[in-house]
């Protein structure tokens, strides 16, 4: 479409990120309503959250991008493999459990 490298990643990172965040932070409040917490833990824990996500969110976009230009996403490739590799191996060897809540 004509864009720049960077301006492709940042553009995609934020339009995957925004939704995957808000979801995680949303299923967060729903298990913390669900327990019962008061008013104060309520902002507590929604204002924690929301900052901690943005903080942690913006570190790894800004990383990501910073990367994009200098080198190919070989590395990212290479990184999630062997982190798959290594949960599918937790699970199978039984340090890891699936938990199925219903």
């Amino acid at each position: 479409m004509g864009l720049e490298r960077a301006a492709a990643a940042r553009f995609s990172f934020f339009l995957l990120g925004i939704p995957a965040i808000t979801l995680a932070g949303l299923v967060q409040l729903k298990d913390a309503m669900d327990a019962g917490l008061g008013n104060e833990e309520m902002v507590s824990l929604v204002v924690g959250t929301s900052s901690e996500a943005t903080y942690f969110s913006y570190a790894a976009i800004s990383l990501a991008i910073t990367l994009s230009p200098n080198q190919e996403y070989l590395i990212f490739i290479w990184y999630r493999l062997a982190f798959g590799v290594a949960i599918l191996g937790a699970i199978f060897s039984g340090l890891l459990k699936i938990v199925n809540n219903p």
